[in-house]
């Protein structure tokens, strides 16, 4: 089959896929419309909150770096001269997902926790071409330098920080020490399931109805961003570490910085392009150990389980009942994890 055949065929089936869970969506978004009229497209306007605007809370400082043609922000912690640890978000978050990381480990190491490109107060260049994960992967390459370091020596990554981080170890292993991965599959791994798992298949809508203009922006700001509550803290607050506070942070940073660079990141997917890039085909070198909450309604579990097929050193510690969100929802149990993986390896 001729690659333009092949091209056009692979975004027939991914537009068709984008408009059928479209309208899904739609359907959803009236019912609820429905149900909650007088709020449903109301936005307040916010203040920081205090968990944001008082830096002592986590004993952080705020810097830029220009990198990659854009100028991204990044807070650090703890003695620059101790061992690197960086910290990548995944979507829709920002630095603040690693606050209870950034104060646990800030002792042991210094600690570096950015903002994506399109996040927060790092740069949003337009255009889904900027948001390529080749792209994404050079800003983390430039970065390290602009530190003041030749490597990483602990990267943590989650959910999109973890695909990026992914590509990043694969071909640039000479940077990294040990990667730490949660709640996100080695591409190759995603790859393979979405295309044998109907249940994986399933819970990936979100990644064909990203794929719409305009409509997944408006979204995800429905009924006053009303999905960081449900993502941070689950239907009914079960998930009793994460305050309405820490949630207001969520909610003010994207009031200002909006949804369209962080969704411009699954509208760059290739799809039909190899999982895995041409530099470096072969098994990740990096030691990986991956965390993964089983209660995950967006990532199965089989997923993270191939994802040992490539790598050479592989650990997986599997959190039973706990969400995609791992690091905000039980920061106790990861940060335990994380210092027992750590102490282990440096001991």
């Amino acid at each position: 089959m001729g690659s333009a055949v092949k091209q056009y065929l692979t975004l027939t089936v991914t537009y068709s896929l984008a408009v059928f869970y479209s309208t899904f969506a739609i359907f959803g978004m009236f019912m609820a419309f429905l149900s909650h009229c007088s709020k449903f497209f109301k936005v307040k306007k916010r203040e920081p909150p205090a968990c944001l605007s008082d830096d002592s809370l986590l004993g952080i400082t705020h810097h830029y770096a220009e990198v990659n043609d854009i100028s991204m922000h990044y807070v650090c912690a703890g003695d620059s001269s101790k061992p690197l640890m960086l910290c990548v978000h995944g979507f829709p978050e920002f630095w603040y997902s690693y606050r209870h990381q950034i104060q646990e480990f800030s002792s042991d190491y210094w600690v570096v926790s950015i903002d994506m490109r399109g996040y927060g107060d790092s740069d949003k260049p337009k255009g889904k071409e900027n948001y390529h994960v080749d792209v994404l992967v050079e800003d983390i390459k430039q970065l390290i330098p602009k530190l003041g370091r030749s490597k990483v020596d602990v990267l943590v990554a989650h959910d999109w920080g973890g695909a990026v981080c992914w590509r990043f170890v694969g071909e640039h292993p000479e940077l990294v020490g040990r990667y730490i991965v949660m709640n996100i599959p080695h591409p190759a791994a995603f790859v393979k399931t979405i295309y044998s798992s109907f249940q994986q298949f399933r819970m990936s809508w979100y990644i064909f109805f990203f794929q719409l203009p305009y409509l997944p922006e408006l979204f995800c700001s429905l009924n006053d961003f009303k999905m960081f509550n449900v993502m941070l803290q689950g239907d009914k607050k079960q998930w009793k570490e994460v305050s309405d506070e820490e949630v207001e942070a969520f909610k003010y940073t994207f009031s200002k910085s909006g949804f369209t660079g962080p969704i411009n990141y699954y509208r760059a997917v290739s799809f039909g392009d190899p999982p895995v890039s041409d530099k470096k085909k072969s098994k990740i070198s990096v030691p990986v150990f991956m965390i993964w909450g089983t209660a995950d309604v967006a990532l199965s579990v089989k997923g993270a389980e191939l994802s040992q097929k490539y790598c050479q050193e592989f650990k997986l510690q599997l959190l039973e009942d706990v969400p995609h969100f791992l690091q905000n929802s039980h920061p106790k149990l990861v940060n335990h994890y994380m210092r027992e993986y750590l102490n282990n390896v440096t001991h």
